[in-house]
């Protein structure tokens, strides 16, 4: 029978095949659309991804000495550091003081730090949320701005713009300069993969701070069923300050087209600065739910050799890349790493793998269950087969989010900082890490290391492959997009 003609002023029904109206559902026609529109935008992002490795070059597959039979040197070996200087950029000298701080006690002793200046105060981060911390940081800000202190504020486009717009015009009315580092926009979408993951604070151009710290609750707790996220930071006096605050000043001339120079942000002489409170260096986290492990002595180290490791995209390897393939490289007999988002590039899978089956011990501490970022975990574990086979031992963090970047090899030589072992970190972001050649250090970030571990669960060869099928595919289908992660 056929249908009734619609009323005058009434949109037609679509016919079905048999004669039948369909529901006008727009969100359930228009679903495929969506598909196929995410589809699109993914397939776009790794094919401009490939032609970017295309262009970049190769990744750095191995480390080789000149001779052969020779190996490259250990990184207790005195020309270890002259290479990675050569090939990092990085200046690594002595005459730094150097405090490890975990958790919410970076905060603390940055506050006070910037409470104290008298000349300037420059702050760069990768995230930052509206909410209780980064109100306390503004606060600070605006006080010291009010003082007639130059304040520079800085955020990523992608992770701080809505900080930034709501504590902006505050800042600015109390005097100080407010920039947006490479904001996302439409037009320039071939450029938004490119993002600075840097994280620094300098006070008066002699205090400086770098880590994996964020201005965004998560590191405080939000609630009292939220712990705090574990991280590690490090606050440092010296000559690594200088190239701190230049690395600052080249980005903010990239912001906002003026490069700043002169005594006010790079003071003749950065090897003095004032100590933070002894109480402040390795302490427990301010309402953390678990103790931190104890700390040995020496959390605050003088005269320790170090220096500011600066990476930026480009052609070629980047800095980072060259970093981590030497020390990996150079470990002899151990390389203990706490990285937060472990979606690692198959050569870094390569040389972790063969440095386990030259007889480094090679510990990984990753995020369990509580990670922020789900798919990143399950893309990490698409390689721990393959590690673990090798003599790699993985463990996982049980209490809360751990964000913490350090590395540690043979107890003397490692980081600390903001570098994920990602393709993202090593190859597409803007990354700072204080590198450190010196065994009190060492000692330190080795005694948090063992510390957190005894607060983990390793995954065993025979655990990981009682996991799901569910889990498999996950791994599986995740890791297709692991480089954009």
């Amino acid at each position: 029978m056929a249908s009734e003609p619609a009323t005058p002023g009434e949109p037609t029904p679509i016919q079905s095949g048999e004669g039948r109206p369909e529901a006008r559902h727009p969100h359930v026609r228009r679903a495929p659309v969506w598909v196929l529109a995410v589809l699109a935008v993914v397939g776009a992002a790794v094919l401009v991804h490939r032609i970017s490795d295309v262009i970049r070059g190769r990744p750095v597959r191995a480390v080789v000495e000149a001779d052969a039979g020779e190996h490259p040197p250990s990184v207790s070996d005195p020309r270890f550091l002259e290479v990675v200087q050569a090939l990092t950029g990085t200046h690594l000298e002595p005459g730094n003081r150097v405090e490890i701080l975990t958790d919410t006690a970076v905060f603390q002793a940055m506050l006070r730090d910037i409470a104290t200046a008298r000349r300037s105060v420059t702050v760069q981060d990768y995230y930052c949320e509206p909410g209780r911390l980064g109100d306390r940081l503004a606060d600070a800000l605006v006080e010291r701005a009010r003082s007639r202190v130059r304040v520079l504020v800085m955020g990523d486009g992608f992770s701080c713009g809505r900080y930034l717009r709501k504590v902006g015009p505050r800042l600015r009315a109390a005097g100080a300069r407010v920039a947006v580092l490479r904001p996302v926009h439409w037009y320039a979408l071939h450029r938004a993969q490119h993002r600075s993951h840097v994280r620094s604070v300098v006070v008066d151009g002699r205090i400086a701070y770098t880590g994996g710290f964020g201005f965004a609750d998560e590191w405080i707790g939000e609630s009292p069923e939220t712990p705090p996220w574990r991280d590690t930071s490090v606050r440092f006096t010296g000559p690594a300050v200088r190239r701190t605050e230049a690395a600052f000043l080249a980005a903010w001339a990239e912001a906002t087209g003026e490069l700043r120079a002169g005594a006010g942000f790079l003071p003749p002489d950065s090897r003095t600065g004032t100590s933070a409170p002894k109480t402040g260096t390795v302490s427990p986290a301010v309402g953390a739910t678990s103790p931190q492990a104890g700390s040995p002595d020496g959390a605050e180290t003088d005269s320790v050799r170090a220096g500011l490791l600066v990476s930026e995209p480009g052609l070629g390897t980047t800095a980072a890349e060259r970093y981590l393939a030497l020390t990996v490289a150079g470990a002899e007999h151990t390389l203990h790493i706490t990285n937060s988002y472990f979606v690692p590039p198959p050569v870094l899978v390569e040389l972790l793998e063969a440095a386990a089956r030259r007889g480094v011990d090679v510990r990984l501490l990753l995020p369990g269950p509580r990670t922020d970022m789900p798919s990143t975990r399950y893309a990490g574990q698409a390689f721990y087969e393959s590690l673990l086979g090798a003599g790699v031992r993985i463990w996982e963090y049980r209490p809360a989010m751990i964000h913490a970047k350090t590395l540690i090899a043979d107890g003397v030589w490692g980081s600390v900082g903001g570098i994920n072992l990602d393709n993202r970190s090593l190859r597409l972001n803007s990354e700072t890490a204080l590198l450190f050649h010196d065994r009190r250090v060492g000692a330190v970030l080795d005694s948090l290391f063992r510390g957190d571990l005894a607060r983990a669960d390793e995954i065993t060869l025979e655990r990981h492959r009682e996991r799901s099928t569910w889990d498999r595919i996950r791994e599986k289908v995740v890791r297709l997009v692991a480089p954009l992660l």
